[in-house]
């Protein structure tokens, strides 16, 4: 089962008010682009931000100041591949992620345990109440 077959989306309005569209973290992450592959989602969503490709610096532009920061174009088969970039945040930032959707799993339900100790483990937990060396 891949994870488009069952995708949680948010709808978001156009901030001009020419329309609604879908949005999924999950297909953001999946498809993110190839500079923040080494991310892990809570870092991938803490640590980047959207804009929109019009915003890149240009190849040629000599510009004066602070080295611009990395950004990244998402892969194809990303609804807003053709509009939108990633790009990472300063260093020392103090954003929160603000992850949309079901709530993480109960340990109590054993169903859920696998997505609960994949949910865990994005955040350094060993399963054992320990935290891991990052």
């Amino acid at each position: 089962m891949g994870y488009q077959d069952t995708l949680d989306v948010t709808l978001q309005g156009d901030a001009s008010g020419r329309g609604i569209r879908t949005r999924s973290q999950l297909e953001d992450y999946v498809l993110r682009p190839a500079e923040f592959e080494d991310f892990n989602i809570i870092d991938f969503f803490v640590n980047t931000y959207e804009e929109p490709l019009s915003k890149a610096p240009g190849d040629t532009l000599k510009r004066f100041g602070p080295i611009p920061n990395v950004r990244g174009r998402y892969k194809d088969g990303h609804q807003m591949a053709s509009k939108l970039q990633r790009k990472a945040r300063q260093v020392g930032h103090n954003h929160l992620p603000n992850f949309i959707g079901k709530p993480f799993p109960r340990a109590e339900e054993a169903s859920q345990s696998r997505i609960l100790y994949g949910a865990i483990s994005c955040d350094g937990y060993d399963g054992e109440g320990a935290r891991r060396r990052t």
